[in-house]
């Protein structure tokens, strides 16, 4: 496709196994196990966050200025633009942060922490609409002073959608150096409210990288251990990943080390899902514009 791999960045993955990686305004996603590759065209210079894909669904949300929001939905062997009605008082200078589908409905958490929702089942236009839930900030706040989401993550685990956000060891105020640990939020959609989790349910693990986290049981991977957090993490002062463990019953750090395991030898990691094909389609007729991808 004429891209070398220095000017691309690592956004996330898909639910589909595909990596997602930026170069201006095409949104380029390749498939690891197969290779195959296509690329989204975007609107030039429209977006100041970057793709934001959500976890659980072959989807991502774009913010541009001036222009509101919209989410590229994989349908029918096509990537479709909606455009998203927004409710009053949301502000686009905050953005989506992250995403992640649960039961037919998308949520989304802005920069300053408030929560909305799109059910994917209603007619067009889609709307998001405000979960009238206090921000996510009132009760996790991982930086001092530092009041927007930054390095956390959401995902869909039992039919529920958990926020998961570092704690950071800091050598001075707002500058962060590593994980110490981290906090978990269950989302109560009817009482509008985050509930603190102390231990995942069952055999339950948690997987958690940039724009790509999941929960499995840890029956599923072989040496995968319960109520834990398995953690990629972009937040050291040298800019390269670490990865580690963090358990939730001894509430520490059990490892902790550089990808690849010198320091340096990665910029970006991810955790996420191999595939071999895209899911099967989702019913979406007249979702709008629409870009054929091939190889996909």
């Amino acid at each position: 496709m004429g891209w070398h791999a220095e000017c691309c960045e690592l956004c996330g993955a898909s639910s589909s196994g595909s990596l997602s990686f930026v170069n201006g305004s095409p949104v380029l996603l390749v498939n690891p196990v197969t290779g195959a590759s296509g690329s989204v065209q975007i609107s030039a210079s429209i977006s100041r966050t970057g793709p934001k894909l959500c976890t659980g669904a072959e989807a991502f949300f774009i913010t541009e200025f001036h222009r509101g929001v919209s989410l590229w939905w994989w349908c029918s062997d096509e990537w479709s633009e909606q455009k998203l009605l927004l409710p009053q008082g949301f502000e686009i200078y905050h953005a989506i942060a992250l995403s992640a589908y649960s039961g037919g409905v998308l949520y989304a958490l802005e920069f300053s922490g408030l929560v909305y929702t799109m059910d994917t089942q209603a007619p067009l236009p889609w709307r998001l609409t405000r979960l009238r839930a206090p921000s996510i900030l009132e009760q996790y706040s991982p930086i001092f002073g530092y009041r927007f989401i930054r390095n956390c993550h959401l995902l869909e685990s039992e039919d529920e959608v958990m926020f998961v956000g570092p704690v950071f060891a800091t050598k001075e105020p707002g500058c962060p150096k590593s994980i110490c640990g981290f906090e978990v939020y269950r989302l109560d959609v009817h009482g509008a409210r985050w509930v603190k989790v102390e231990r995942l349910a069952g055999e339950q693990a948690l997987f958690v990288s940039d724009q790509s986290s999941f929960a499995l049981h840890a029956s599923e991977v072989p040496g995968c251990m319960s109520n834990c957090i398995y953690f990629v993490g972009d937040v050291d002062e040298c800019s390269f990943s670490t990865w580690g463990i963090y358990s939730m019953e001894e509430r520490k750090v059990l490892f902790q080390s550089p990808v690849g395991g010198l320091p340096g030898k990665y910029k970006a990691a991810r955790w996420f899902f191999p595939g071999v094909v895209m899911p099967l389609a989702r019913q979406c007729t007249n979702l709008g514009q629409r870009r054929k991808i091939n190889g996909l």
